[in-house]
């Protein structure tokens, strides 16, 4: 999965596409906590709201809804690795409407749950793992 994700983005480098396509992305990755209409990011791209779901599918392999939650599910990534929230903040922080709904995509993307992670993003007390820059554990 990892080398499908990372041959996802080359492949998105090399070709940067539609100039409003990469904005209303940039603003779905910058400002996950909200979620904007479809009508309103077609709006602000300044074209019709079917064509813009259709070359945003085309051009990033989901629909619009899927981006912003893997996007919130990013961010949450790091807050459960460096802080101490309890999960419900977290939730709330990452724009979930309840900690029951995060849960249930953290799962459906990860495969485990957002205490699992952590669990396993946090080196214990005493302990000798260290993450590396990707955030994998050693040890």
């Amino acid at each position: 999965q990892l080398l499908a994700e990372a041959a996802f983005a080359a492949r998105l480098a090399n070709d940067a596409g539609p100039a409003w396509l990469a904005r209303a992305c940039e603003r779905l990755r910058d400002d996950s906590e909200h979620r904007p209409s479809l009508a309103e990011l077609a709006a602000h791209a300044g074209v019709h709201p079917v064509y813009f779901a259709r070359a945003f599918r085309q051009r990033y392999g989901c629909s619009p809804g899927e981006y912003l939650r893997r996007c919130r599910i990013d961010r949450a990534l790091v807050m459960l690795a460096d802080a101490d929230l309890p999960l419900a903040q977290v939730a709330a922080r990452c724009g979930f409407s309840d900690q029951a709904h995060f849960s249930h995509a953290f799962r459906r993307q990860h495969g485990l749950s957002p205490l699992a992670y952590r669990r396993l993003a946090r080196p214990a007390p005493g302990s000798v793992r260290t993450r590396t820059r990707r955030g994998a554990m050693l040890g």
